[in-house]
């Protein structure tokens, strides 16, 4: 089972909120069409169906100087920020999308224990993006089978869901094919 840390001090102090970082003109937050609106409403630039860089900083334009997301606290973080590190794959499964391996909130998290330094398992550092796609009873329940060791938990997803993990997915992909913000 995968680990990983994600809070506020090791936000600040040692990734700086890289997952919201896609470097050059896009970030990595792909947007559903009805979020657009709001998004432009706040001053940002949206292109194909994605959140553009500032420009300056080349980073998302909600990133603060310290690496803490301006839209966190407030409730209107996109659906594709929320559930980010889960993905349906081709087999329409939901598995961790492989690029948070590779982040340094799994990397330091791999070397140490549960509850050490903020450390927890996947499903509760990304819990809110699980509430997101299954609701809140579903999701306690997806936790306690998984923390009786349970490996192969089937669940429906609402279809509006799907397809809206769908859509990111598209949108993802070709970002993927290098399509850029202008």
């Amino acid at each position: 089972m995968q680990k990983f840390v994600c809070n506020p001090d090791f936000i600040t102090n040692v990734c700086h909120g890289r997952c919201c970082d896609g470097g050059g003109q896009t970030t990595l937050i792909s947007l559903l069409p009805e979020e657009e609106g709001y998004q432009r409403d706040l001053g940002v630039t949206v292109e194909n169906s994605k959140i553009c860089a500032n420009e300056q900083t080349k980073k998302c334009p909600h990133k603060k100087d310290n690496g803490l997301c301006g839209l966190h606290i407030t409730g209107e973080k996109p659906f594709g920020c929320i559930v980010s590190p889960i993905k349906v794959n081709s087999n329409n499964t939901l598995i961790l999308r492989h690029r948070y391996i590779l982040m340094p909130c799994h990397k330091f998290a791999k070397e140490k224990s549960i509850g050490q330094e903020g450390v927890d398992y996947a499903y509760n550092i990304f819990k809110e993006g699980l509430i997101k796609i299954f609701g809140v009873e579903n999701t306690e329940s997806i936790i306690k089978r998984l923390e009786a060791g349970e490996d192969d938990i089937v669940y429906q997803m609402d279809k509006g869901i799907y397809d809206k993990l769908n859509y990111l997915e598209i949108i993802k992909r070709k970002r993927e094919e290098k399509e850029k913000c202008n």
